[in-house]
Protein backbone atom coordinates (compact mmCIF):
# COMPACT_ATOMS: atom_id res chain seq x y z
CA UNK A 1 0.00 0.00 0.00
CA UNK A 2 1.46 3.54 -1.02
CA UNK A 3 0.64 5.63 2.08
CA UNK A 4 0.53 9.48 1.22
CA UNK A 5 0.74 12.46 3.12
CA UNK A 6 -2.93 13.20 5.03
CA UNK A 7 -4.19 16.23 3.84
CA UNK A 8 -6.00 18.82 5.92
CA UNK A 9 -9.35 18.28 4.70
CA UNK A 10 -9.32 14.90 5.55
CA UNK A 11 -7.69 15.75 8.91
CA UNK A 12 -10.59 18.04 9.49
CA UNK A 13 -12.99 15.55 7.97
CA UNK A 14 -12.27 12.53 9.97
CA UNK A 15 -11.43 11.98 13.56
CA UNK A 16 -9.60 9.22 14.85
CA UNK A 17 -8.95 8.36 18.34
CA UNK A 18 -5.50 6.63 19.35
CA UNK A 19 -4.33 5.03 22.58
CA UNK A 20 -0.22 5.60 22.21
CA UNK A 21 1.47 2.30 24.19
CA UNK A 22 5.37 2.39 24.44
CA UNK A 23 7.44 1.45 27.04
CA UNK A 24 9.43 4.46 27.36
CA UNK A 25 7.56 7.83 28.38
CA UNK A 26 10.00 9.86 26.02
CA UNK A 27 8.59 7.89 22.65
CA UNK A 28 5.44 8.16 24.24
CA UNK A 29 5.46 11.33 24.25
CA UNK A 30 6.98 12.05 20.71
CA UNK A 31 4.95 9.97 19.05
CA UNK A 32 1.90 11.49 20.69
CA UNK A 33 2.79 14.76 19.50
CA UNK A 34 3.30 13.55 15.70
CA UNK A 35 0.15 12.12 15.91
CA UNK A 36 -1.61 15.11 17.27
CA UNK A 37 0.49 17.38 14.65
CA UNK A 38 -1.17 15.40 12.16
CA UNK A 39 -4.62 15.83 13.42
CA UNK A 40 -5.10 12.91 15.22
CA UNK A 41 -6.43 12.33 18.49
CA UNK A 42 -4.43 10.90 21.24
CA UNK A 43 -7.22 9.86 23.81
CA UNK A 44 -4.28 8.28 26.17
CA UNK A 45 -1.03 7.04 27.04
CA UNK A 46 0.14 3.44 28.27
CA UNK A 47 3.79 2.31 29.20
CA UNK A 48 3.00 -1.16 29.88
CA UNK A 49 0.62 -3.96 30.13
CA UNK A 50 -1.25 -2.92 33.44
CA UNK A 51 -1.60 0.62 32.10
CA UNK A 52 -2.90 -0.28 28.81
CA UNK A 53 -5.45 -2.67 30.36
CA UNK A 54 -6.33 -0.03 32.99
CA UNK A 55 -6.25 3.06 29.91
CA UNK A 56 -8.70 0.55 27.99
CA UNK A 57 -10.94 0.40 31.07
CA UNK A 58 -11.64 4.24 31.29
CA UNK A 59 -11.39 5.45 26.87
CA UNK A 60 -12.66 3.93 24.12
CA UNK A 61 -9.89 4.15 21.26
CA UNK A 62 -10.68 3.43 17.35
CA UNK A 63 -6.61 2.76 17.14
CA UNK A 64 -3.89 1.10 19.78
CA UNK A 65 -0.36 2.13 18.39
CA UNK A 66 1.15 -0.90 20.41
CA UNK A 67 5.03 -1.23 20.99
CA UNK A 68 6.12 -4.72 20.94
CA UNK A 69 8.21 -5.40 23.81
CA UNK A 70 7.28 -4.03 27.06
CA UNK A 71 8.36 -3.98 30.24
CA UNK A 72 5.72 -6.25 31.93
CA UNK A 73 4.87 -8.38 28.76
CA UNK A 74 4.95 -7.81 25.63
CA UNK A 75 2.24 -7.37 22.49
CA UNK A 76 1.58 -10.85 21.44
CA UNK A 77 0.89 -11.79 25.50
CA UNK A 78 -1.52 -8.96 25.48
CA UNK A 79 -3.44 -8.99 22.61
CA UNK A 80 -6.21 -11.25 23.40
CA UNK A 81 -7.15 -9.47 26.44
CA UNK A 82 -7.27 -6.29 24.18
CA UNK A 83 -9.69 -8.11 21.99
CA UNK A 84 -11.89 -9.22 24.90
CA UNK A 85 -12.00 -6.14 26.68
CA UNK A 86 -11.92 -3.33 23.83
CA UNK A 87 -13.13 -5.51 20.63
CA UNK A 88 -13.64 -1.58 18.88
CA UNK A 89 -10.02 -1.20 18.95
CA UNK A 90 -7.53 -2.26 16.20
CA UNK A 91 -4.25 -2.69 16.82
CA UNK A 92 -1.08 -1.21 14.95
CA UNK A 93 2.25 -2.42 16.02
CA UNK A 94 5.24 -0.10 16.27
CA UNK A 95 8.60 -1.29 17.03
CA UNK A 96 12.47 -0.74 16.15
CA UNK A 97 12.44 -4.40 15.29
CA UNK A 98 11.80 -6.85 12.16
CA UNK A 99 12.89 -9.99 13.76
CA UNK A 100 11.55 -12.69 12.01
CA UNK A 101 9.43 -14.59 14.44
CA UNK A 102 7.63 -10.68 15.35
CA UNK A 103 6.38 -10.24 11.71
CA UNK A 104 4.95 -13.81 11.86
CA UNK A 105 3.67 -13.38 15.41
CA UNK A 106 1.91 -10.15 14.09
CA UNK A 107 0.15 -11.54 10.86
CA UNK A 108 -1.26 -14.28 13.07
CA UNK A 109 -2.14 -12.34 16.20
CA UNK A 110 -4.58 -10.28 14.89
CA UNK A 111 -2.92 -7.12 14.50
CA UNK A 112 -3.77 -4.94 12.07
CA UNK A 113 -0.37 -3.78 10.99
CA UNK A 114 3.42 -3.57 11.58
CA UNK A 115 5.01 -0.53 11.22
CA UNK A 116 8.69 0.00 12.27
CA UNK A 117 9.68 2.99 14.34
CA UNK A 118 11.89 4.15 11.54
CA UNK A 119 8.61 4.86 9.52
CA UNK A 120 8.06 8.60 8.59
CA UNK A 121 5.52 10.65 10.50
CA UNK A 122 3.73 11.51 7.96
CA UNK A 123 3.16 7.50 7.08
CA UNK A 124 2.96 6.75 10.55
CA UNK A 125 0.35 9.43 10.74
CA UNK A 126 -1.59 7.54 7.72
CA UNK A 127 -0.53 4.31 8.79
CA UNK A 128 -3.28 5.23 12.20
CA UNK A 129 -5.83 6.79 9.78
CA UNK A 130 -5.78 3.54 7.61
CA UNK A 131 -6.23 1.43 10.19
CA UNK A 132 -8.92 2.91 11.40
CA UNK A 133 -10.46 2.48 8.09
CA UNK A 134 -10.48 -1.03 8.22
CA UNK A 135 -7.13 -1.44 6.08
CA UNK A 136 -3.70 -3.68 7.31
CA UNK A 137 -0.76 -1.64 6.95
CA UNK A 138 2.89 -2.70 7.09
CA UNK A 139 6.13 -1.10 6.92
CA UNK A 140 7.54 -1.76 2.75
CA UNK A 141 10.68 -2.90 4.55
CA UNK A 142 8.55 -5.03 6.86
CA UNK A 143 6.18 -6.73 3.41
CA UNK A 144 9.23 -7.51 1.66
CA UNK A 145 11.00 -9.27 4.50
CA UNK A 146 7.73 -11.33 5.24
CA UNK A 147 7.22 -12.19 0.78
CA UNK A 148 10.31 -13.57 0.96
CA UNK A 149 10.37 -15.58 4.38
CA UNK A 150 7.50 -16.85 2.91
CA UNK A 151 8.90 -18.18 -0.16
CA UNK A 152 12.24 -19.87 1.61
CA UNK A 153 9.68 -21.32 4.22
CA UNK A 154 7.59 -22.60 1.92
CA UNK A 155 10.22 -24.53 0.31
CA UNK A 156 11.54 -26.36 2.87
CA UNK A 157 12.68 -29.97 1.73
CA UNK A 158 11.22 -33.28 3.22
CA UNK A 159 14.55 -33.83 4.84
CA UNK A 160 14.88 -30.50 6.26
CA UNK A 161 10.72 -30.64 7.90
CA UNK A 162 11.70 -33.99 9.17
CA UNK A 163 14.34 -32.39 11.05
CA UNK A 164 12.36 -29.75 12.18
CA UNK A 165 9.77 -31.55 13.43
CA UNK A 166 12.36 -33.92 15.87
CA UNK A 167 13.68 -30.50 17.07
CA UNK A 168 10.06 -29.47 17.74
CA UNK A 169 10.01 -32.59 20.18
CA UNK A 170 13.34 -31.76 21.31
CA UNK A 171 15.49 -34.05 19.91
CA UNK A 172 19.09 -33.50 20.06
CA UNK A 173 21.89 -33.40 16.91
CA UNK A 174 23.62 -36.75 17.93
CA UNK A 175 20.25 -38.19 18.17
CA UNK A 176 18.78 -37.18 15.26
CA UNK A 177 21.40 -38.39 13.13
CA UNK A 178 21.17 -41.86 14.91
CA UNK A 179 17.68 -41.57 14.24
CA UNK A 180 18.16 -40.80 10.62
CA UNK A 181 20.83 -43.01 9.79
CA UNK A 182 22.76 -39.42 8.66
CA UNK A 183 26.11 -38.32 10.24
CA UNK A 184 26.28 -35.47 13.07
CA UNK A 185 27.79 -33.07 10.77
CA UNK A 186 25.41 -33.71 7.36
CA UNK A 187 22.38 -32.69 10.73
CA UNK A 188 24.27 -29.79 11.46
CA UNK A 189 24.49 -28.63 8.32
CA UNK A 190 20.90 -29.35 7.17
CA UNK A 191 19.69 -26.98 10.90
CA UNK A 192 21.66 -24.35 9.44
CA UNK A 193 20.47 -24.44 6.04
CA UNK A 194 17.04 -24.47 7.84
CA UNK A 195 17.71 -21.48 10.39
CA UNK A 196 18.84 -19.30 7.22
CA UNK A 197 15.53 -20.52 5.22
CA UNK A 198 13.04 -19.52 8.75
CA UNK A 199 15.45 -16.40 9.24
CA UNK A 200 16.24 -17.70 12.72
CA UNK A 201 19.25 -17.87 14.98
CA UNK A 202 17.89 -20.69 17.27
CA UNK A 203 16.26 -23.83 17.94
CA UNK A 204 13.55 -22.03 19.83
CA UNK A 205 12.76 -19.58 17.36
CA UNK A 206 12.60 -21.92 14.59
CA UNK A 207 10.33 -23.88 16.51
CA UNK A 208 8.36 -20.75 17.28
CA UNK A 209 8.23 -19.46 13.84
CA UNK A 210 7.43 -22.80 12.27
CA UNK A 211 4.25 -23.34 14.53
CA UNK A 212 3.12 -19.62 13.83
CA UNK A 213 3.68 -20.58 9.62
CA UNK A 214 1.26 -23.81 10.28
CA UNK A 215 4.68 -25.80 9.01
CA UNK A 216 4.39 -27.59 12.25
Amino acid sequence: MALSHPSGVEQAAEQVTVLVVDDHPVVVQGTASILEEYGLTVVGTATSVNETLRAIEKMEAQVILLDIALGDGDAFALMPKLRLQAPQSRVLLLSGYDYMEYIVAAQSSGAWGYLLKSAEPGFLAEAVRQVARGNRVFSPEITIRFNDWKKDADSLTPRELEILRLIADGWKNEAIAKQLGLSRRTVETHIRTLFNRLQVSSRIDAVRVAWLRGIL
